[in-house]
């Protein structure tokens, strides 16, 4: 009976002693502690969040964030908070989670045990990249020591590394503070030309990948490129990975497509003609080239309200580039205004893609930097959207206009007191569409005049006879001719396999319902077509046209119409 006691008293005590052992555990166990033991029975830490946010205990995820007795527990409250609105798009009531990212990351340098508090992290590791994602802007110091001594035999070390690959991806401008760090440890050694393409020049997927807070910043990251980035990148894949030809001047130049998003306002006063300079000094003064989008709001997906034209300062000589604002002469600013251009067809079936191009008359202004005080109007430029399709683009997607070319603009700016030097290349029609015979106009290089028209059902030239077919007559249209652009030029006024086009020109009627292209004559010799001028160069000629009957003695009559792009300009065909 005394044995029998004594055991029945230890089997007591052993009782005892489990459920103190297992009241200690639980008065351990944290909200975050109990939530991540949860979520792992799910498929990934988003999906629980999105499943269970409405039942989550936020105030007091909140507080072990701020003063969880372990880092680990600290780690799981803070990566629940970041994961509602970077993993599972919930949007907090409270805006406070990237401060406790940042905090808690910086952590590695003073707390000796910091790389313990992952040891609970789980599959499929989205748990870093939230994370990562929240805290934003790092200190170099923290994301080099993150990068570097990360524990190579942990069982996390290489989603730790992704996640960090991950944001230094997602944060292009960070390469202004760590780039030279980065390069140095042989970070980029293994990245492809696309990757350096894609990661901080410019994006497929998305328009404006490079987004910096101020202006200040955006420049110092132009500077961090062109000083020292490119050339090292340059003697990796060669020039041509991240240069082209200049379109005016026939020059290698840098045409990387890099518009850096500046997130702050451009301060500009009102144009006005009130003591603007009758000249314009621009030897040994500095220009920053901006693109000004106030109708951000109005046009989904267009480009932010303010980014630096990347190329144009990155092709600027050194006297003409101003490392930071203060430096700065003037401001050259694009602003756009926009309208919607025509529909994209499938280049197979045919069918509208749902995905419409976007036009602008984009202005071209000159102010003084700091100041903002208005000086010149240099004209303005009429943009198209790109010809290439991109396949990530959805139905009824916009595609917007590419961006001038950094070559053209400078040419434009550096000709500043001498408008009649790049009328080309800048709209001249004033807005106007129809002009009368004998009135100058100038469509891209070629400035035409139109003159008179003689209809007929045939005529001769020398030893020819020329006959329209049954039913229709031949309209002879006589016009002058000027190349008023900066390189030799052939007037081809229909389109033809391989050739070049900068204006087409044709017969049409009021509703431009029916467009009539000139006859293939060739064999008459006052005709314009395939006719080749020098810059300046004039030649006076005919353009010979097929029309029905029908259209001849239309009441409301035909046009003569002149073509560049999406710019048309009508005369009237008779008296």
């Amino acid at each position: 009976m005394k044995t029998k006691h004594i055991k029945s008293r230890f089997l007591l005590l052993i009782l005892v002693c489990l459920g103190m052992l297992c009241l200690t555990a639980c008065q351990g166990r944290t909200l975050a502690d109990s939530y991540w033991s949860s979520a792992k029975k799910e498929k990934d830490l988003a999906e629980y969040i999105e499943k269970n946010w409405a039942a989550l205990d936020v105030e007091g995820l909140r507080g072990e964030a701020d003063s969880a007795e372990t880092l680990g527990q600290q780690f799981k409250a803070i990566t629940l908070l970041c994961g509602a609105e970077h993993g599972a798009n919930i949007e907090p009531d409270e805006s406070e989670d990237g401060s406790r990212a940042r905090e808690f990351l910086a952590k590695v340098l003073t707390e000796e045990n910091f790389w313990e508090a992952f040891e609970e992290a789980f599959y499929p590791y989205d748990c870093f990249t939230f994370l990562f994602e929240a805290a934003g802007q790092m200190d170099r110091e923290v994301l080099m020591k993150l990068l570097k001594e990360v524990p190579a035999d942990a069982k996390y070390a290489d989603e730790f590394r992704d996640a960090v690959d991950t944001w230094i991806e997602d944060n292009p401008v960070s390469l202004t503070d760590m780039g030279d760090e980065l390069i140095s440890m042989g970070y980029f050694d293994d990245w492809s030309e696309q990757d350096w393409t894609q990661t901080y020049l410019y994006s497929y997927v998305e328009a404006d990948p490079v987004k910096a807070a101020t202006i200040e910043e955006a420049l110092a990251y132009v500077s961090c490129l062109r000083e020292s980035v490119l050339p090292a990148m340059e003697g990796k894949f060669g020039a041509d990975a991240f240069k082209g030809t200049a379109d005016i001047t026939g020059a290698e130049c840098y045409a990387t497509q890099l518009a850096v998003v500046a997130g702050e306002e451009l301060s500009l006063k009102a144009q006005t003609a009130e003591g603007v300079p009758e000249n314009i000094e621009t030897e040994g003064k500095k220009v920053i080239a901006f693109y000004r989008n106030p109708a951000s709001a109005e046009w989904e997906g267009s480009p932010a309200p303010l980014r630096i034209l990347g190329d144009f300062m990155l092709n600027l000589p050194a006297e003409s580039y101003p490392a930071s604002l203060d430096e700065a002469d003037y401001y050259l600013v694009l602003t756009p205004s926009y309208e919607y251009g025509s529909f994209y067809s499938d280049r197979t079936t045919g069918e509208d893609t749902g995905i419409q191009e976007v036009w602008s008359s984009t202005s071209i202004d000159l102010y003084e930097a700091g100041t903002g005080n208005y000086l010149r109007h240099l004209g303005n430029i009429m943009e198209e959207a790109s010809s290439s399709i991109v396949s990530h683009y959805g139905e009824e997607a916009l595609e917007y206009p590419v961006l001038t070319s950094s070559d053209i603009l400078y040419y434009i700016y550096s000709n500043v007191n001498s408008p009649e030097a790049y009328v080309s290349l800048v709209d001249q029609t004033g807005g106007r569409t129809e002009f009368e015979r004998e009135e100058a106009v100038i469509l891209g290089s070629w400035e035409v005049t139109y003159h008179s028209s003689q209809i007929s059902k045939s005529f001769e030239s020398g030893l020819s006879k020329y006959e329209a077919s049954e039913g229709c007559q031949l309209v002879r249209a006589s016009f002058t001719i000027k190349n008023v652009g900066l390189q030799k030029e052939s007037f081809m006024s229909y389109s033809l396999p391989g050739t070049r086009v900068n204006i087409q020109v044709g017969i049409a009627d009021a509703g431009f319902e029916n467009y009539f292209e000139p006859a293939e004559i060739w064999a008459y010799s006052a005709s314009l077509n395939n006719t080749s001028l020098e810059p300046g160069e004039t030649e006076d000629g005919e353009l010979i046209f097929e029309v029905p009957d029908s259209l001849i003695e239309s009441p409301d009559g035909l046009y003569i119409v002149l073509l560049n792009g999406y710019q048309m300009v009508a005369y009237p065909l008779g008296d």
